[in-house]
């Protein structure tokens, strides 16, 4: 591939001349130098001049400067740069400076490789001239974000346009919620609860009308029987008349998979793109990726993370999370995320189920927080055994 486009130098050019209100916009995004053709350097140089003057060349005149400079310009080329104008001149200045970058990149490695030849020369002194020219090389000018505003602008914005909730007062539209428990709590009956009440518009603690909306559960750890089973219990409090098939999905991979993988990411997104959830329930974490050896956790969760927040604004679903605790120290356990301290600081609640008489029969949770919420909601303190249900709100 060619370092250069001639024809999207010449392009611009003639967008410059024939639109001259752009040229205050352009010069602050090139110089001369960006260009590749000789020619189009000179005339780039001149049309700017020019401007801050308060003139304006036209095709005669571009052609007398390239004739002053010593330059027997192409009459063709002339004729382009008058007539070739598209009116797409972002996308040339976009174009010029991409190539801009590879002739600098290839001029920087092409010295660098030279250096090492060179007898005598301190490899460490041409990876810091490398460093430097590689610093050097610019990006693209960038267009505003889309989600930047003024100030007044934003906090003024009327109260409807808060995210709506998925399941009132417990998940509104991307929000992540993680739930810490021990082993054997109940977190994943809780999870199915979730996935197959809110799909048929009944709240998952309190058995009252809600909305519909569309669930996915990924469930990376149990195994067939332990889900249906539970499920058809769930299903069949359900009044027939009402119940609505295609809202609830489930994606079942017990030995779990690696958000870290891009053909993994592109199979979940593409069962996101099918579904169109607004609930997603997914656990437990730590079969969600995998780390590598010799590799921080740190890393590994930070790049989870970045992952499960793409995914969730672009799709606008709300994210209900299953993770384990660490393991006891001495007699104590705490129900906190296991592994990264990112963890810790992600969601916006983070609650943890603890058994309240772990020796007994009694299956009753209390739901405590092991951070602060970032958001008002009105998840329960208790939740204990249901008659028809696994689980209900105290």
């Amino acid at each position: 591939m060619k370092p250069y486009d001639v024809a999207a130098e010449t392009a611009l050019l003639s967008d410059m001349l024939n639109l001259p209100d752009i040229v205050a916009e352009v010069s602050t995004a090139l110089t001369a130098g960006d260009f590749f053709h000789q020619d189009a350097q000179i005339a780039f140089a001149a049309m700017v001049d020019a401007w801050r003057q308060g003139r304006q060349h036209d095709g005669a005149s571009i052609s007398a400067v390239l004739r002053e400079a010593g330059r027997d310009p192409d009459p063709a080329w002339l004729a382009d740069l008058v007539s070739s104008g598209t009116g797409a001149w972002r996308s040339h200045i976009d174009t010029i400076v991409r190539h801009r970058a590879r002739r600098q990149i290839t001029a920087a490695l092409t010295e660098a490789q030279q250096g090492v030849g060179t007898p005598g020369m301190d490899p460490f002194a041409v990876i810091d001239r490398l460093q430097a020219h590689l610093t050097g090389v610019q990006a693209p000018a960038g267009k505003p974000s889309e989600d930047l505003y003024q100030l007044d602008e934003f906090i003024d914005q009327p109260e409807h346009q808060e995210a709506e909730w998925v399941v009132p007062g417990l998940l509104r539209r991307g929000w992540r919620v993680v739930v810490v428990a021990t082993e054997g709590a109940g977190k994943s009956m809780l999870w199915r609860q979730f996935a197959v009440l809110a799909a048929q518009g009944l709240h998952p603690l309190e058995y009252r009308p809600i909305p519909k909306c569309r669930t996915l559960l990924i469930d990376l750890e149990n195994p067939d029987d332990a889900i249906t089973g539970s499920c058809r219990k769930i299903r069949a409090t359900i009044d027939q008349d009402d119940y609505e098939p295609g809202r609830a999905w489930i994606w079942h991979r017990p030995g779990g998979f690696d958000l870290r993988s891009r053909a993994l990411r592109a199979e979940f997104e593409a069962n996101l793109a099918l579904v169109r959830p607004d609930l997603v329930c997914l656990g437990p974490l730590y079969k969600a990726y995998q780390r590598k050896a010799n590799e921080q956790d740190e890393q590994a969760s930070a790049e989870v993370q970045a992952t499960l927040d793409d995914l969730r604004t672009r799709y606008g679903f709300a994210l209900l999370l299953e993770h384990h605790a660490p393991q006891a120290q001495g007699d104590q356990r705490h129900l906190r995320p296991y592994g990264s301290s990112l963890w810790l600081r992600w969601p916006e609640i983070g609650i943890a189920m603890r058994r309240e008489f772990p020796d007994s029969d009694d299956r009753s949770v209390t739901l405590e927080r092991w951070r602060g919420d970032r958001m008002t909601n009105e998840w329960p303190k208790r939740l204990e055994q249901g008659v028809r249900l696994p689980w209900v709100a105290a």
